[in-house]
């Protein structure tokens, strides 16, 4: 869609029912870009896809899938609940077989959110489904400043370092997590008992199952791979004071970038390295759990070595 086109910007909608007019549905290259439109519960609700061919392509040959990743399908969703996320992933299964391919990936990764946990053990029930360790640790992050700590998790070293061997129980081997919380539970300030408290419930015997955010053996501990990314869509939308339309225009333009980039690597570009500071921590991951392995080192060596890592992590 050239700029001309693109200057004449429909009326922003005031409900969910409105036309979206060719120019939208399309690609910059004038091909199919709006993939699904559909209503839920008699017109009230509203579900927009997009996805490309070549997108979709991408998606149903992959084997790991990042929800919240590098995007190749743009949602618009009128809420999480759970059956909402079923329907849609059924629907892009429907899409697979309609082009002769399935929509069965072996491994999952998302975040925390109970709707989407719940989706995607219904939809792919044989696919392993990993957690973000990026967001379990952002989790722990944001209820340290819910509960009012923040002062002190900056100011108190002690304090910091108990809550940091919270976040590096997820790197512990699965079997010994138990027992660690239990020890450095009994270990814990006075001012982290509420703390641990709701680590207990949301993640030892909560809602969210140790399997799921425990990344010890788990090849990909992130769906934050595409974080610049992110980072980057991010700022645009902010930057454009975004509505609808202009939302579609970014998306268009992201799609753009995403012709480019296939290009590229389908010419023999390298796609981008890990960061010096991800592959230091990776080094060094796998040394503490070798060393553990071999009986190097026990378990609260272990804790006290991956706890040193989280320190180290960008936030």
């Amino acid at each position: 869609m050239s700029k001309a086109r693109r200057k004449n910007i429909p009326v922003i909608p005031k409900s969910c029912v409105f036309e979206i007019p060719t120019a939208y549905q399309q690609t910059l290259s004038n091909k199919r870009f709006l993939l699904m439109d559909y209503y839920l519960k008699r017109a009230k609700e509203r579900v927009v896809i997009f996805s490309s061919d070549q997108q979709l392509n991408l998606l149903f040959n992959s084997d790991v899938i990042f929800i919240d990743g590098l995007p190749v399908v743009f949602g618009l969703l009128p809420n999480r609940r759970t059956t909402t996320y079923v329907d849609l992933f059924k629907r892009l299964k429907e899409e697979a077989i309609a082009i002769n391919k399935v929509f069965e990936p072996k491994q999952v990764v998302s975040d925390f959110e109970s709707a989407l946990v719940s989706a995607i053990r219904a939809t792919f029930p044989n696919a392993s489904h990993t957690g973000c360790n990026f967001h379990f640790v952002q989790a722990v992050h944001r209820n340290i400043a819910n509960l009012g700590l923040a002062s002190e998790y900056t100011h108190d070293e002690n304090m910091r370092d108990q809550c940091r061997q919270l976040m590096a129980l997820s790197l512990m081997p699965i079997a010994e997590v138990e027992k660690q919380f239990k020890r450095i539970r009994a270990l814990v300030s006075p001012s982290l008992d509420d703390l641990f408290v709701y680590f207990e419930r949301q993640w030892i015997n909560g809602c969210v199952p140790l399997s799921l955010w425990n990344a010890n053996e788990s090849d990909y501990r992130t769906n934050n791979i595409a974080e610049a990314y992110n980072r980057r869509f991010g700022t645009r939308i902010m930057k454009k004071h975004p509505n609808f339309w202009s939302f579609l225009q970014l998306i268009q333009d992201e799609h753009l970038r995403f012709e480019h980039i296939t290009i590229q690597l389908a010419s023999g570009a390298s796609g981008s390295k890990p960061s010096t500071n991800k592959t230091a921590f990776q080094r060094r991951f796998e040394t503490l759990n070798m060393r553990f392995k071999n009986g190097d080192i026990n378990a609260k060596e272990m804790l006290a070595g991956l706890t040193l890592l989280i320190g180290r992590q960008k936030k």
